[in-house]
Order: C-alpha cells, then structure tokens, then sequence
C-alpha cells in the first residue's frame, strides 16, 4: 500500500487474493475500528518500530473476551478448509490503552494450520496491564515468535466440547500453537491465560516482571 490509512489497508487486503502479501510502508496511523480479515495473505510491515498502528477507538465490550468489536486486528477466515498461510509481520500495534490486540478465530474444528505472527511490537491493550495482546479462539495452530509483548497477556480459548470431543492432544506435534523467543514484559501481568480446551505450547521465552508487586505469575489455567 501506499499509505497506512485504515481504508488503504482496508481495501489492499479486500484486493488481494489468498496466499497475497500486502506490504506496508513506513510511517504511522491511527485506525478507529477493527481491521477484519477473512483470508489467508501475509501483511507485512517496514519493521516494528517503523511501521506503527494505533488503536483509536475503546474496547466496547471488554467483559466479552470473544466480541470481535473489541480488537485493532481480526482474522477471522470464511473459509477455514483452505488453511491459507496468515502472517502478520513487522510493526507496531501501539494500542493505547483503549481496545484489545489481536484475534485468531476458527470457531469449527476444521484446522487452520499455517499462522504466524513474528517480529512485532504490541503493547498496552485496554485493562490496565492485565489486557489481551493475543487471542486465540478456536481450532487455530502456528507460531508467535520474537515479538515484544508489553504490558498485556495472552489468551488462548478452545471451543469447549467441541475441542474436547474432536481433538487428541499430543505433545510436539504440529497440532499446536507456539509461542517462541518472545519478550514480555509486564509488572503484574498473568501472561498466558487457557480455557475451553485451549492448547498451547510457550518456550524460549523472555519474561521481565520489573517492578512487580505481586510476584511473577506468568500461567494460568494449564
């Protein structure tokens, strides 16, 4: 794209087809709604630090982990069958206190595969340190590396029975999502959060709990 604006963005992704990569320039902007995406492509920015997203608008729900309304980023595929590739690369989604980061939906048992979010910065959602950076909410494996995660956490969600009823779970499989080589750093923060038959894999990661009153306790509901 040639600019950073919400309707630039908007309308490269609406352009491209699955499998695309939409390159995003240099410089900064403020979205004032969620940027939903129903296909696997690739949005690729100049570098975190270089290429920055700010949120514009407040959570409307925050109660409701799971409305799509309260995210600055949503992937959310039409058809989950296809598994295209989805990357999100770097940027910096400087949330501002105001909405959550991103969410990953699949809410069908059918696997979406091929997920990378890599090489970003994404700090301070709504909730006071205690907001989500990353959502994943269903049938959803990949990989989360080398990002900067500040001041927030991350929430992985299965589909309750339907995860329990139709997934075995294996250690080191593919069938799993990997958080890997990440930095958080948060005071206070739960950093992982799982439900529902959520699954997950964290390793090789950073965690700087400076300044905390409270002790680190980086995992919840294993």
């Amino acid at each position: 794209t040639k600019g950073l604006s919400y309707d630039e963005v908007k309308q490269a992704i609406s352009d491209a087809r699955p499998g695309d990569t939409v390159s995003l320039p240099e410089g900064e902007a403020m979205w004032n709604k969620p940027m939903v995406i129903d296909k696997g492509i690739k949005i690729v920015g100049a570098g975190a630090g270089k290429t920055v997203i700010y949120s514009g608008f407040s959570a409307p729900d925050r109660s409701n982990v799971f409305d799509t309304g309260d995210y600055l980023v949503v992937f959310r595929p039409s058809n989950p069958s296809s598994s295209d590739v989805f990357r999100l690369s770097g940027m910096t989604l400087d949330l501002k206190g105001k909405s959550y980061g991103i969410l990953l939906q699949n809410k069908t048992v059918t696997a979406i595969s091929q997920l990378r979010i890599d090489n970003n910065v994404i700090k301070d959602p709504a909730g006071n340190g205690n907001g989500i950076l990353i959502h994943i909410y269903g049938t959803l494996y990949g990989v989360v590396d080398n990002n900067e995660l500040v001041n927030g956490s991350i929430r992985c969600n299965g589909l309750d029975t339907m995860t329990w009823n139709n997934w075995d779970f294996d250690f080191g499989t593919a069938e799993n999502m990997y958080f890997e080589d990440n930095r958080f750093k948060a005071p206070d923060a739960m950093y992982f959060y799982g439900e529902m038959g959520g699954r997950y894999c964290a390793r090789y990661n950073t965690f700087d709990g400076t300044g905390s009153d409270n002790g680190l306790y980086p995992f919840s509901d294993m």
